[in-house]
């Protein structure tokens, strides 16, 4: 059966159709996300929106003129390039807090030493773990160097509820940072390793 036929069926709501047309399309996917990003979970996270958006597209497609496997590609280089765009963010994000105005409201509360990859990963797992509202508005403040007064237009909100946002966020992301930090001290302990020198300034 070709695509052409799988597709048609898939438009007319054939379940088995789908599964037909899913398992011929996932080596595609997979092969071509792969290629465009190397971690195996930011793969996983590619195939599937691909595959949402396929779901979501089904109903407009033109089975006779549409490439299938070409759109896909398309749709996967596209998910790689935001999954791109959000990783260089974070990345921003994590240096910004390693310079200290992340975690401080005006002092450099978040300091030396933050540059191992360890602590690194301290830093993104505490911004992992901040409620999304006060995550974007790091990120906005802080990577995308956003002033208050656009974030305020951004989420239609007073310049004054804003601040008060950004500081309950950097609170919670010091919080958060310092709870990472004193798990790893103690997985350290646990397992015998000398601690850092960060640990030692904590």
């Amino acid at each position: 059966m070709t695509d052409v036929e799988l597709l048609l069926r898939v438009q007319r709501g054939d379940l088995t159709a789908w599964e037909l047309l899913y398992a011929r399309c996932l080596p595609t996917v997979w092969r071509h996300a792969c290629a465009l990003a190397g971690d195996r979970l930011v793969v996983e996270e590619i195939v599937s929106e691909t595959f949402l958006a396929f779901v979501r597209s089904v109903p407009a497609f033109d089975p006779e003129t549409v490439h299938l496997h070409g759109w896909l590609r398309g749709v996967v280089q596209n998910k790689a390039a935001d999954q791109g765009r959000q990783a260089a963010k974070r990345r921003r994000l994590a240096a910004a807090a390693r310079n200290g105005s992340v975690g401080s409201e005006g002092s450099a509360e978040v300091s030396d030493p933050l540059e191992t990859e360890e602590t690194r990963q301290d830093v993104l797992s505490a911004l992992d773990r901040l409620p999304e509202l006060q995550r974007l508005v790091l990120e906005w403040k802080h990577a995308d160097d956003q002033s208050v007064r656009e974030i305020a237009a951004r989420l239609g909100q007073t310049e004054k509820s804003v601040e008060s946002l950004l500081y309950r966020a950097r609170k919670e992301f010091r919080r958060l940072f310092e709870l990472e930090c004193a798990d790893d001290m103690r997985t350290r302990v646990n397992t015998n390793v000398p601690p850092s020198t960060l640990e030692k300034s904590l």
